[in-house]
């Protein structure tokens, strides 16, 4: 096997699972509540969810940026600076999911309101939105931590963590939902625990001193700052992009197809985060080793690690959306036992689908820029699936293809930014690879 495939391979998989992993926590929390307590429960989950995933999206700008910079030094072979820069990115996560969270937790029932909850809705939403969130911090310091232990050359501690994770989360799911009964506000203290397991985990990676990098908060330099920010902010617009347009989703369903047109979309929602996370998985992973080839100016392996990227992210996506479609009936069923629903959510599931292929080399061509810390283009294309596809698809196409038209759109969407991806990365590649 040729080196570049074995680097990209070494750091991928244990991210790809590790994700995959990640998806269980919604998974078994979706199955849960479904199940076990109702159908209103899953559709404000499908509500609030959106608004809650800001915490990803805040917490993989700070991952994404901070830590390409912190490999681009170690690759230099500036080790110091590469701390430096570490640090600090601790104490801007640390401070952004600290306020993100007490929002939450003081203005649950406005932020419910926000989103388009109706009075059927509105308490369970304001219910899971408060609980979750006081778990907030340890919510996205998984997925910051996650980040550093993997550009840390510990990928198979960062999957442990995952794991750790996800066994407390459904341990506690069983426990607190179906054994004592305590509904949404079990399920959301179930994941918030299982956050805290997994970043006590990741935490062993400093604490025993496995890499280079030294758990520590330093004062905030505003130029360092910036710098995080900028080349983070095209993975924070296309972790955005997800919930923002969950949110106009929800607004059009509610009112096309009412609670059960939401739920219907939950259910879906659930099922489409194993593209998600399995996507972010490759487009992480191949992260760290193009960031220190390309501060080491070995523009070959970067180009051969970003091929292997874009073949493994095509390979995946089709083989899951195959998986998907030929078994799309036992995986909805999963979530509910309504055949109303569970005849709504099929077709829903296979149109909407569709749009994994394209999502899957939009994030990898996405990573590549961002790893390089070529941020325009990456950020202009997040921009443009953010602010612009997404959203005008979903008020367009129903009202021509009426409620097919709402599945479609993701789809649709998510092509024309592919085709705008390319043209990005046709125009910029030769600063990439000239290095």
């Amino acid at each position: 096997m040729q080196e570049y495939n074995k680097v990209f391979i070494k750091y991928a998989f244990p991210t790809v699972m590790g994700m995959l992993v990640t998806t269980l926590y919604t998974f078994v929390d979706g199955i849960f509540v479904g199940n076990y307590v109702g159908s209103n429960a899953i559709a404000a989950i499908g509500i609030v969810w959106p608004f809650l995933s800001m915490a990803i999206a805040f917490s993989v700008l700070i991952a994404t940026g901070g830590g390409a910079l912190t490999s681009i030094n170690f690759g230099r072979g500036n080790k110091e600076r590469a701390q430096n820069l570490f640090s600090q990115s601790m104490t801007i996560a640390v401070s952004v999911l600290g306020l993100f969270s007490v929002i939450c937790i003081l203005f649950p029932k406005q932020i419910s309101l926000m989103l388009g909850a109706n009075d059927v809705l509105i308490n369970d939403c304001s219910v899971y939105i408060r609980t979750f969130m006081f778990f907030g911090i340890f919510f996205g310091m998984t997925v910051v931590l996650n980040t550093f232990v993997n550009n840390d050359k510990n990928p198979k501690l960062a999957l442990a963590g995952m794991i750790s994770g996800c066994i407390t989360n459904i341990f506690l799911d069983y426990l607190f939902v179906y054994v004592f009964k305590w509904g949404l506000w079990g399920a959301a203290v179930a994941s918030g625990l299982g956050q805290v397991v997994a970043c006590l985990t990741l935490y062993l990676h400093f604490f025993l001193k496995k890499g280079e990098l030294k758990f520590e908060f330093q004062r905030v330099i505003i130029k360092d700052a910036k710098k995080i920010i900028i080349t983070g902010v095209p993975s924070l617009v296309n972790e955005i992009s997800v919930p923002l347009g969950a949110v106009f989703y929800n607004y059009v369903i509610i009112r096309r197809m009412g609670e059960t047109g939401v739920a219907v979309f939950a259910v879906v929602a659930y099922l489409l985060t194993i593209y998600f996370c399995v996507f972010s998985g490759v487009a992480q992973g191949m992260q760290p080793p193009i960031s220190r080839y390309y501060g080491k100016k070995q523009p070959d392996m970067v180009k051969k690690l970003f091929t292997s990227g874009i073949y493994c992210a095509i390979a995946l996506s089709i083989g899951l959306y195959v998986l998907m479609f030929a078994f799309t009936k036992e995986a909805v069923s999963m979530f509910t036992k309504d055949a109303l629903l569970i005849k709504m959510s099929i077709p829903a599931l296979r149109i909407y689908g569709l749009f994994c292929i394209f999502y899957a080399v939009n994030m990898v061509i996405i990573s590549l820029f961002q790893a390089t810390r070529n941020t325009l283009p990456a950020t202009v294309i997040s921009t443009s699936k953010c602010f612009f596809f997404n959203i005008i698809y979903v008020l367009i196409l129903p009202h021509i293809f009426g409620n097919t038209g709402i599945w479609l759109a993701a789809s649709v969407g998510e092509a024309s930014v592919f085709l705008f991806a390319l043209l990005q990365y046709r125009l910029n590649s030769n600063k990439i690879f000239g290095i």
